[in-house]
């Protein structure tokens, strides 16, 4: 699955300016967090517990960096895209569960995150604040990997699978521990922020210069105050859900209660693509159920064929008739899928489609002399066939839909096509894959050691019996001799093939001159 997902934050909104005078010079420190299957993973060796190792991007964190100089209650402030854009990719964590005799393996959705935080500029040095925006830039990716880490998802098992929904009960109990750290993650980092920027004024000031002094005592005085603080976290699942698009808004605010301080108002916008790709579509075919059609039948050759079959022999005949099921899913869990034959949709959880078909039926005909299914034809003939479907979810694996497909013998040999689409909320679908399904409903078979026997005397006739293996020389490759010996070989593979009836005597008798000519040989 190719996931890609665009946030892009593009509008800082003032409500109420931190200064009383009406007038901010704010700046955005954002920053963002790709958690998901690509840096997460269980631990190896122990795996009730993951191995993390969280992006986190920004932009410059400088202030600035939003390039006003005085906004105003009504303020509308562009963000620019090197601040405010960020674009990666998502895929899910995966998690396998063994407890006793139950097995289970859950999907968690891969997420992406903006913590943002808005400032208004007043006296710290820039690069004092710059140097805080780096010191909170590591605070956030060394608490994501401690929460992720930290994680016992041994509890949360045990949880899940005493639960009649274990998949929904384990992200229940991981959404939450995820909600409450990132709450928590937001205080911390507005603290490292200010102890940043204070470390930083106090090393930058030469404190034997008293003009200094006065300066550092006027930073400590007015320092850049926070305006707020908010964060936008947004799973594959929540995305899917709302359509691949998503609207952000968020209101900074000083004050805790919303009543007083200052005011402004973060919005922008999520969208995603997805695409998938032959690593997220699995088919195999699962074993047939297999039943004689009716008593052996005895046949008796009325002529030799090739020398390999003797006039008079007779070989058994058996017809069998093959019930067989093709498994077909999606390997991905958070869409829906919708599944068609031939065009014709497959709906409810089970059913019957009916389609109508060129179907095969194999027949013995003593004349098809081949190495691959000899003495075995083709009759064809239209018909209405039926196709039986079930879709299933295994507690095994309970998150993934499965698709069985089961043919009816007595309908012969067919093929169908297979399409699938992944489902939205009234937006378009997702082509997800197309596959062709081979239905094999009867077969004929003959003795194997009659086959064995008889295509062993087939390699006689176009087999590689003419081949030779040694080592070569450039004589040996290019001189008379060579090129005489690939003519006879090549002449003798025509001649067997005009014995079976692939080309007329008069067909091959034609080509040899020419294939001489190509050689630089006479044809003798």
């Amino acid at each position: 699955m190719i996931f890609e997902t665009n946030l892009a934050l593009n509008n800082l909104h003032c409500r109420t300016p931190t200064d009383p005078s009406g007038k901010d010079e704010p700046y955005l420190w954002a920053f963002f967090v790709r958690a998901d299957g690509s840096g997460i993973r269980q631990r190896a060796g122990d795996p009730w517990h993951l191995s993390a190792n969280i992006s986190v991007s920004s932009g410059s964190g400088r202030p600035g960096n939003l390039n006003v100089e005085s906004a105003i209650s009504g303020s509308n402030i562009h963000i620019p895209p090197s601040v405010g854009v960020f674009k990666t990719g998502l895929q899910p964590i995966v998690l396998a569960f063994a407890e006793g005799d139950r097995q289970i393996r859950i999907f968690l959705p891969g997420r992406v995150a903006a913590v943002c935080v808005a400032i208004d500029e007043e006296s710290v040095p820039r690069d004092a604040m710059e140097g805080a925006f780096t010191d909170v830039k590591a605070l956030i990716k060394v608490r994501f990997d401690d929460f992720f880490n930290g994680q016992d998802l041994q509890a949360m098992a045990n949880t899940a699978l005493a639960s009649p929904d274990p998949v929904g009960a384990l992200q229940a109990a991981f959404n939450e521990s995820l909600t409450k750290f990132l709450a928590s993650l937001q205080q911390e980092a507005v603290a490292v922020a200010t102890r940043s920027a204070l470390i930083a004024v106090i090393d930058d000031f030469n404190w034997l210069n008293p003009f200094s002094i006065a300066t550092f005592a006027g930073a400590l005085l007015d320092r850049d105050e926070p305006i707020g603080t908010a964060r936008f976290v947004l799973s594959e699942k929540e995305i899917i859900d709302s359509n691949l698009e998503r609207p952000l808004h968020g209101d900074l605010r000083q004050s805790r209660d919303g009543l007083g301080g200052a005011w402004y108002v973060l919005d922008g916008y999520l969208d995603s693509t997805m695409m998938f790709t032959s690593v997220d579509i699995n088919m195999q075919y699962l074993p047939a159920t297999s039943t004689p059609l009716g008593e052996p039948e005895e046949y008796t050759f009325r002529g030799d064929r090739l020398q390999c079959v003797s006039r008079g022999t007779k070989v058994p005949l058996v017809r069998t008739g093959n019930a067989e099921r093709v498994q077909f899913f999606v390997e991905y869990p958070f869409a829906n899928y919708r599944y068609r034959l031939d065009g014709q949709e497959m709906d409810g959880a089970t059913g019957t489609v009916t389609l109508t078909k060129e179907v095969r039926f194999q027949e013995f005909d003593e004349a098809i002399v081949r190495l691959s299914s000899p003495f075995v034809r083709y009759r064809r003939e239209i018909r209405q066939v039926k196709v039986r479907f079930q879709k299933r979810r295994i507690p095994e694996d309970p998150q993934i839909e499965q698709l069985i497909l089961t043919n009816d013998p007595n309908d012969g040999s067919f093929d169908v096509i297979l399409e699938v689409e992944a489902l939205f909320n009234g937006a378009p679908t997702i082509p997800a894959g197309t596959e062709v399904i081979f239905f094999e409903g009867q077969t004929i078979s003959l003795p194997p050691d009659f086959l064995k026997q008889f295509r062993d005397c087939m390699e006689n006739w176009v087999g590689t019996k003419w081949s030779k293996s040694r080592r070569v020389t450039p004589i040996d490759l290019w001189g008379p001799v060579a090129r005489r010996r690939q003519y006879e070989e090549v002449a003798n593979q025509l001649d067997a093939l005009a014995t079976v009836e692939a080309f007329t005597e008069e067909d091959i008798e034609a080509a040899k001159p020419i294939i001489a000519a190509k050689l630089k040989i006479s044809e003798r």
